[in-house]
């Protein structure tokens, strides 16, 4: 590598740490699902709108990093200050990017993504209703951390990612290959993608324990404790487990190998999750990083295998 080459590598590596690619899937594996729920559903494929709806979610999950990096400014500082070896990087604590530059990033990422979801919708003949769709995900994300109502920070930031991940970002992914929300697959997946959605919140302030109480910023894991947050995730992952055979006896189903498939991935995933657990205590970063990661694991191949499970039946 050369010079020229070092130096223009140099100047993207600061934005490559800000923008955190190893979160991604948190928002991309929902709309994928959501895409072959839609193209399940209508028997084709509109790449039209899977080329405009993926424009969306990555510049969604842009707008949603560096947001919470502006809004988590305070808090990072602190836990910086509280622990400068044994936390991820912080970027604007240490410097990675401005406040300027988030702002712009910001800025761009939500008229990129709002442009794409209009075009996409505009393909199916609902523009507009797309558009709103859109707006209302970006309101989600937008009230999870930013004033005047900055959720994330009042206890309630589980809930709205919950609804965002686990249900919003899904069905309008879906919206865009089938043109409705009226989907039969949708009433089994969806409430195991909230369960899950919900454990993956609950685990993302397990690591930001104290720094958060210091800083005044409500979670879960501030309220209740690590180790009833814990529980709490054990039992959401119950739940689902619980929700897959269940809902085999539905007056509508899916086929029952989707059912099987779906309940067999979370006793597998759940037990290595139930495994590392009780290493997860307060202050146990490396230990909370490998809970999480399993649990995030869990999750996305769940939601990828049961996806392309669907888009292969009946």
């Amino acid at each position: 590598m050369n010079y020229k080459q070092a130096k223009y590598l140099n100047s993207y590596t600061p934005w490559i740490k800000a923008l955190k690619i190893n979160s991604w899937p948190k928002i991309l594996v929902p709309f994928i699902l959501g895409q072959l729920m839609g193209i399940h559903y209508s028997g084709q494929i509109l790449w039209t709108p899977l080329l405009f709806g993926s424009i969306f979610a990555v510049s969604g999950v842009i707008f949603i990093v560096v947001v919470n990096d502006l809004g988590d400014f305070k808090v990072d500082k602190i836990k910086r200050q509280m622990f400068p070896e044994g936390c991820s990087p912080k970027t604007l604590p240490d410097n990675i990017l401005n406040a300027r530059q988030l702002k712009m990033a910001a800025a761009l990422s939500m008229i990129i993504g709002f442009s794409a979801a209009f075009l996409a919708g505009k393909h199916i003949a609902l523009g507009k209703e797309a558009f709103l769709m859109a707006i209302i995900c970006c309101l989600t994300f937008v009230a999870y951390t930013l004033p005047p109502i900055k959720l994330n920070y009042r206890g309630g930031g589980e809930i709205l990612e919950m609804l965002g991940v686990g249900a919003l970002l899904p069905l309008f992914s879906a919206y865009l290959q089938a043109g409705t929300l009226a989907i039969p697959s949708a009433r089994i997946i969806l409430p195991v993608t909230l369960l899950l959605s919900l454990s993956s919140a609950l685990a993302s302030g397990l690591s930001d324990e104290l720094s958060d109480i210091k800083g005044k910023k409500n979670t879960f894991t501030t309220l209740f404790g690590n180790q009833r947050v814990r529980q709490a995730i054990h039992w959401l992952w119950i739940m689902a487990l619980a929700f897959w055979i269940i809902s085999y006896f539905f007056s509508w189903h899916l086929p029952f190998i989707i059912h099987l498939i779906g309940a067999v991935i979370i006793l597998w995933y759940g037990r290595k999750v139930l495994q590392l657990s009780p290493l997860a205590q307060t202050n146990q970063f490396k230990a909370i990083n490998a809970f999480k990661q399993e649990l995030h694991i869990g999750i996305w191949a769940s939601m990828l295998i049961i996806g392309l499970l669907l888009l292969a039946s009946p």
